[in-house]
């Protein structure tokens, strides 16, 4: 009898330990939940483009840890791809971006803003064609087809640089193609040129070898950004903040100590350092704000809007797509926007 007693007094300790167990997890369940609700890790989007660097350089170097914010980096092979597979299904806060006419119809559409603009560039866009073309100038493309891609910078300086030189816009055959695609189709004499930008330049050459024609034109600039979701700066300011000093210490290494900074990102195995030690040197990191990002998209939203790219029939209120107050903690010297 004493036997079967302490038999039944076991099993009830071993289901009151069980059930302790279950009711333990459950709270510590909850709990981190309703950490992870209030104290956010922040998962920021890497689009290899030299301009990011200072992502790569705060979360390798600490910095993020010394502003108490936790820090996910994720690589993505372009800004549309960041923002769709990232940003629009919630696995993204914040990602680094060049600033497109596509990007910027995204902004307005999806509810997310440039939180600090992080570089401009000049001569980043190329027309490359092979030699047996007859593609010497910007001229020579008239009645010519060039791929490239839709919605890129590209095809907004493109469009430009035809009125500059006043060339009838509808004379250049446009065949638009993802820019993956774009090295096989000059590569097989399928267009007479394309059109890219500065990090898929090296793709095309290492193709097309002694064959290839380029025209690099200057005093065409383009503006890189930081950009997040508005539901995100809305529940958690402070963390865009935090996050923004972060990146500025960074500008400060980058613009001081190349030798470190080059060393502090080796870390990150996806990331191609002679790419990025070659342009590092000749390129100014800095956080800021200014009227040139409100002509650009102004006048980006126009050419959008005339290219039917997206169903967007306004140009965007700034106010819509610029979140300024963070900037304004973090470097109140680069400020020349209130939205």
């Amino acid at each position: 009898m004493d036997s079967v007693k302490k038999h039944k007094y076991t099993k009830y300790l071993i289901g009151l330990l069980i059930a302790s167990l279950g009711l333990f997890y459950l709270v510590f369940n909850q709990s981190l939940k309703l950490n992870q609700l209030l104290n956010p890790k922040i998962r920021v989007g890497f689009t290899h483009e030299v301009f990011e660097t200072a992502s790569l350089v705060a979360f390798y170097d600490s910095l993020f840890e010394k502003q108490k914010i936790e820090v996910e980096i994720a690589h993505y092979n372009s800004c549309i791809e960041a923002m769709e597979s990232g940003l629009l299904i919630d696995r993204l806060e914040i990602t680094g971006c060049e600033i497109t006419p596509i990007v910027t119809a995204f902004l307005k559409k999806h509810d997310v803003k440039i939180i600090s603009l992080m570089a401009r560039a000049d001569d980043q866009i190329y027309i490359l064609s092979n030699k047996s073309s007859g593609i010497n100038s910007i001229k020579d493309l008239a009645n010519k087809t060039v791929a490239l891609e839709k919605g890129s910078a590209a095809h907004y300086f493109l469009s430009n640089l035809l009125d500059q030189n006043q060339i009838d816009y509808q004379k250049v055959k446009l065949q638009f193609s993802n820019i993956g695609k774009l090295t096989d189709l000059l590569a097989n004499n399928k267009v007479s040129a394309v059109v890219v930008e500065g990090p898929y330049v090296g793709q095309i050459k290492k193709a097309l070898k002694d064959n290839l024609m380029s025209i690099n034109p200057k005093n065409l600039y383009k503006s890189y950004a930081f950009v997040a979701k508005n539901s995100f700066i809305k529940r958690h300011p402070q963390k865009v903040i935090a996050f923004l000093r972060a990146i500025k210490e960074a500008t400060v290494l980058i613009e001081n100590d190349k030798p470190k900074v080059l060393s502090v990102i080796k870390e990150d195995p996806l990331i191609s350092i002679d790419f990025i030690e070659t342009q590092i040197n000749t390129t100014y990191f800095n956080l800021f704000l200014d009227d040139i990002l409100v002509s650009d998209i102004e006048s980006q939203a126009g050419f959008v809007i005339a290219e039917k790219i997206v169903d967007e029939l306004t140009v965007p209120d700034m106010k819509e797509i610029i979140y300024s107050q963070a900037l304004k903690k973090v470097n109140p010297a680069a400020m020349y926007l209130d939205y």
